[in-house]
């Protein structure tokens, strides 16, 4: 026994299903998010950065610390 089906019901969610899509298209969401990723590897980036100067300066402190001790 198959039920009828609403055709009206049936294009309201069709019709709601097209505005969501719009309104997706419209929020530019792609776009963005591929935004946020290029900004995010750029922190990293300065993250890494920032590490290996530390570890220089670190370097430069025990070496300077080894002239100390020798004088």
């Amino acid at each position: 026994n198959i039920d009828k089906v609403d055709l009206s019901k049936l294009n309201q969610i069709d019709n709601a299903l097209k505005e969501a899509k719009d309104k997706m298209a419209g929020s530019e969401l792609d776009r963005k998010l591929k935004e946020l990723n290029e900004i995010a590897k750029s922190q990293e980036d300065m993250i890494s950065d920032y590490d290996r100067q530390i570890s220089e300066i670190r370097a430069d402190i025990a070496n300077l610390n080894d002239i100390k001790s020798t004088l």
